[in-house]
């Protein structure tokens, strides 16, 4: 291979694999092989840098195949063909949450630690993971057909490596939470902060811990799974806020804390002495985040609330269940759950904000207001027409057919959501008469002959099975 650097396919079709700029050192020349190159680029400091800095050799990554708790195999495609990678690792592998090279940090780490390509005329097929050096823990798996990695002198066998200087790692990495939260809403927006890579110091309460270790059945060794369902990927600690020790403590965590997220009912905080001011205070920018029932402000504020109490405030009740049934709460803790999820969302927003601005924001998110925004196209209707949405089981008012029905051997969903659907499923049931029907032309007529529509693909679906 000839002594120069290579910048671009034409210059070096060699190495037009693409994902990495080559350097070459040209006093030092290639050697000759992978294992080689990767010790010889190490002594000499060359540098070698990722797709983004040279995106017109792009490495094309096919896919990333987990064949073990130790063994991950990265199948790379060539000019030639595909060429499979193994790496082995001594211990588990990290949680996976995404699967693409470009945000994945596990893949990352792997393709940091060492990565050869080889463009070898002859087919490539994977050997079992078996394969990987067991001192090194690295290998390329051979071509099934052997073809060394420099045939001859005048047509190398070329070895492209790539190095990435720093992994990349899950987009909160940087950020740390101070959870003083318990139960479900305030834990399941740390969860997810979590998951992606927030720092997460949940604050419990001494003896007695968050509410809901105690909540079961089930439990699993002493520990409530409803409790483990929204508590990963935390670090616990436990202090009496009615310490005398306890201020020196809470306000070493807040120095170093970046959001403070909180569910005590309103007053709470303020009580000891960290509410949202007295935190600003030792730390201008702080994020800090508080999730109640009713609101910061407002008639009533000062109540405490559940999930049960606030699906029969918020309208959800009103609309689930059958006309003739008694009031029906949704089976999981929607509000909850829902408040939650605006709080992580309020929290990325505020995250982003100081990141421009080098401003912190207070963040007031209530379960009613969650519950409320909710309802939309049924506080949509309300609005524009004053009626108030009625319980109609499983059937959508809306949109027809849309709900269960039964066919010979058992009951299944349905939804036609368009009228260009509708034909092709009356098409396909081979009813034509369902199309000719005039009132069931449009969603509109469909919706508004609702029962007469249901008596009809009713008859029809008792011909069919599920099953």
């Amino acid at each position: 291979m000839p002594r120069a650097r290579y910048t671009s396919p034409a210059d070096n079709p060699h190495v037009a694999l693409g994902g990495i700029r080559a350097t070459y050192p040209a006093s030092r020349g290639m050697t000759t092989s992978p294992l080689d190159v990767y010790h010889h680029v190490e002594r000499s400091g060359a540098r070698y840098t990722s797709p983004a800095d040279n995106p017109h050799v792009a490495l094309c990554f096919v896919r990333a195949t987990y064949m073990s708790p130790l063994c991950i195999v990265l199948t790379c495609r060539t000019g030639k063909g595909e060429v499979h990678l193994a790496r082995k690792y001594p211990t588990p592998r990290p949680q996976i949450f995404h699967t693409s090279p470009a945000n994945h940090a596990f893949v990352c780490q792997i393709l940091t630690s060492f990565l050869r390509v080889l463009n070898c005329s002859a087919p490539l097929r994977g050997r079992s993971p078996a394969a990987v050096n067991q001192s090194t823990g690295d290998a390329c798996v051979a071509p099934t057909k052997t073809v060394p990695c420099y045939s001859d002198t005048t047509h190398p066998v070329p070895v492209c490596l790539l190095r990435l200087d720093k992994p990349m790692t899950l987009p909160l990495a940087n950020i740390r939470v101070l959870d003083m939260s318990r139960a479900l809403t305030g834990p399941y927006c740390t969860q997810m902060l979590g998951d992606m890579g927030a720092d997460i110091i949940k604050v419990e309460q001494p003896n007695v811990g968050d509410n809901s270790r105690a909540w079961g059945p089930p439990f699993v060794n002493g520990e409530s799974t409803y409790f483990m369902s929204v508590n990963r990927n935390k670090r616990s600690m436990t202090i009496d806020l009615r310490h005398p020790d306890a201020a020196t403590i809470m306000h070493e965590l807040i120095a170093q804390s970046d959001v403070i997220i909180e569910n005590f009912v309103p007053g709470h905080m303020t009580k000891y002495g960290f509410d949202y001011a007295a935190c600003k205070a030792m730390k201008p920018d702080i994020i800090y985040c508080s999730i109640s029932g009713f609101g910061q402000v407002g008639p009533d504020h000062h109540r405490a609330a559940y999930d049960q109490v606030i699906q029969g405030l918020g309208g959800v009740m009103s609309v689930t269940g059958y006309p003739d049934g008694d009031p029906m709460r949704v089976g999981i803790a929607l509000s909850d759950i829902i408040s939650g999820l605006n709080a992580a969302y309020a929290i990325m927003v505020a995250v982003y904000h100081r990141q421009m601005t080098g401003v912190g924001q207070s963040i007031d998110t209530s379960l009613l207001s969650g519950q409320l925004a909710m309802m939309s196209y049924h506080a949509a209707a309300y609005l524009a027409t004053q009626h108030v949405p009625q319980r109609t089981g499983n059937h959508n008012p809306e949109i027809a057919p849309y709900g269960v029905f039964q066919a010979k051997d058992g009951w299944f969903n349905l939804a036609v959501g368009t009228n260009a659907l509708w034909q092709k499923f009356a098409t396909a049931l081979n009813a034509p008469q369902l199309l000719n029907d005039p009132r069931f032309v449009t969603n509109g007529s469909r919706s508004e002959h609702y029962d007469d529509l249901k008596a009809a693909i009713g008859a029809i679906f008792k011909n069919y099975t599920v099953r």
